[in-house]
């Protein structure tokens, strides 16, 4: 039995996206491309690997795709865990892309975010084995680094917010977080963060 073909196989994500929703596809190249206001966009961050995420919102929500190992998106994010592994352990030579949507209305950018996923994906936590081996090298299995990295890849909300808050809580031992800050370079971030 002959199986189908998908229509996009070959096509770059950038091609299907324009063939798709033409006139909408926006390359920013930084943060200053990211429409400010109240313009609401389906965001999409593309590796070799494929696909990292879509998602829609406004501004602070596609800033997600600008994180970087200095930076991290404010106001939490679901996948900002995700793009912040994809960033510190990609292969080298990596290439990252990044395109936005333009919506006319939260509605519409809810609609066009679920049609992205139908076509190119993104809505996928299932990390490159890679990048998961990369993270967990070295850490002892079932100790309190290597059991609160597990939470945060599970996480309901974003699992870097998660790590912040419990050890502001005192969940995280200085020790353990220093383990954890050092493997995800998190300490100048938050440097960063304090003297804004």
């Amino acid at each position: 039995m002959k199986t189908k073909t998908p229509p996009d196989v070959g096509k770059t994500v950038l091609e299907t996206l324009k063939q798709h929703f033409p006139g909408r596809v926006m390359l920013p190249k930084g943060l200053a491309d990211v429409p400010r206001k109240k313009q609401y966009m389906v965001y999409v961050l593309v590796s070799d690997d494929g696909v990292i995420l879509a998602g829609h919102g406004r501004c602070n929500r596609a800033q997600v795709i600008f994180d970087s190992e200095d930076r991290v998106a404010p106001g939490g994010h679901l996948k900002a865990f995700f793009v912040r592994l994809h960033v510190l352990f990609a292969s080298q030579g990596t290439r990252f892309s990044r395109y936005l949507l333009r919506c006319d209305s939260k509605e519409e950018a809810k609609k066009l975010e679920k049609q992205v996923h139908g076509i190119i994906g993104g809505n996928n936590r299932k990390l490159p084995t890679y990048i998961e081996n990369a993270l967990f090298d070295g850490l002892t299995p079932h100790t309190f680094p290597w059991l609160f990295l597990q939470l945060a890849l599970t996480s309901s909300f974003d699992g870097l917010a998660d790590l912040m808050r419990w050890k502001g809580k005192g969940f995280i031992k200085p020790e353990d977080w220093k383990i954890i800050s050092d493997r995800l370079r998190l300490e100048r971030v938050i440097r960063r963060c304090k003297t804004k």
